[in-house]
């Protein structure tokens, strides 16, 4: 795999679980184990209730709101980063009058168990 750049400002944003992202780089291609996506959540807006097998992180770019997880509510702001366990549902709320925007980073549990090539 060589190193690729993918700009946010190529193509728009799509809806998708209730927000608008982009995919930034796809599970599974080119047999990677992880994916991530920048998201905006517009004001007053939420994302649809997730869960899924992999681990989620979220790191919040700009602006700030809750993020719920298994009943749970936190408040989030930039520079703040949510682990978000494997089968837990998430929800990301944005509370305030600006687009929340962060990057979602996932990966399959089993990573977590393999060691690191030295």
């Amino acid at each position: 795999m060589t190193m690729r750049v993918l700009r946010l400002t190529d193509g728009g944003l799509e809806e998708d679980y209730g927000i608008l992202c982009k995919a930034l780089f796809p599970k599974d291609e080119d047999g990677a184990t992880f994916g991530f996506v920048w998201a905006e959540v517009p004001p007053g807006g939420a994302s649809n209730p997730d869960a899924h097998p992999e681990h989620e992180a979220f790191v919040i770019a700009a602006g700030s709101g809750t993020i719920t997880v298994d009943g749970t509510a936190t408040h989030v702001s930039r520079g703040d980063a949510v682990f978000i366990p494997a089968g837990t549902e998430h929800v990301i709320r944005n509370t305030e009058q600006t687009p929340l925007s962060f990057v979602a980073i996932w990966w399959d549990e089993s990573v977590d168990r393999e060691p690191l090539d030295g």
